[in-house]
């Protein structure tokens, strides 16, 4: 009865990950969107550092209204892929019990509440899913865990970009910051398509690790 229980309890839990996948798909085409059309953008302000004439405060107010639709549909995605994504750390963490993990450094709230302290949640979700991804190996081997190594490199990549984008726009309003700013925006929209793909492998990683190592405990 008990493995019966520990195996619908993984199989509930594991219900989150098409949700979970369906808006990191979303937020993957809004970045590419983003990125294809802010092309358009980028000769834009090259145009205006060579012609004077043209209005910066007139170029933003026009990006903006242009944009306003994807940035949207980009903050949207982000906060609900955010919110999902924690519960999803909850639940794999939560699994690991079930399958006998030993010596767990976070319970699945500490897991899932990292994502949202500031500075920690530089680090603590990465720390979080490496335990997770190994303590679900089915196998005894020594597992790689390279892929998680680059799905978080990229992510801080994306995050920093458009950290240091802000705070070059806010600093000044010269047409050579805004376009340093704009650059880093643009290209942290594909680096940030290509985090919430590798999320995508990663989390269906975890689901198969944990599906198989539950059927060689059973």
């Amino acid at each position: 009865m008990e493995t019966i229980a520990a195996s619908e309890s993984i199989r509930e839990k594991n219900n989150i990950v098409p949700f979970l996948t369906f808006f990191l798909v979303l937020l993957m085409g809004c970045d590419l969107v983003s990125f294809v059309t802010g092309f358009s953008w980028m000769e834009n302000l090259q145009k205006i550092a060579l012609d004077q004439s043209f209005s910066m405060e007139n170029a933003l107010q026009e990006q903006a209204d242009q944009y306003r639709l994807i940035s949207l549909a980009q903050t949207f995605s982000l906060l609900v892929v955010l919110f999902i994504f924690s519960v999803w750390i909850y639940g794999a963490y939560e699994n690991l019990s079930a399958l006998n993990a030993r010596n767990l450094n976070y319970t699945p709230g500490k897991a899932a509440f990292g994502l949202f302290i500031p500075i920690i949640q530089l680090y603590r979700p990465y720390q979080v899913v490496v335990e997770i991804w190994k303590k679900s190996e089915p196998t005894q081997t020594v597992c790689s865990h390279n892929l998680l190594k680059l799905w978080w490199g990229i992510l801080l990549l994306t995050i920093l970009s458009g950290y240091l984008a802000t705070i070059i726009s806010t600093t000044g309003l010269s047409v050579n910051r805004v376009i340093i700013s704009s650059h880093l925006l643009h290209w942290s929209d594909l680096s940030s398509s290509f985090s919430a793909f590798l999320t995508i492998l990663m989390i269906r990683k975890v689901e198969q690790k944990q599906n198989q190592k539950y059927l060689s405990l059973s």
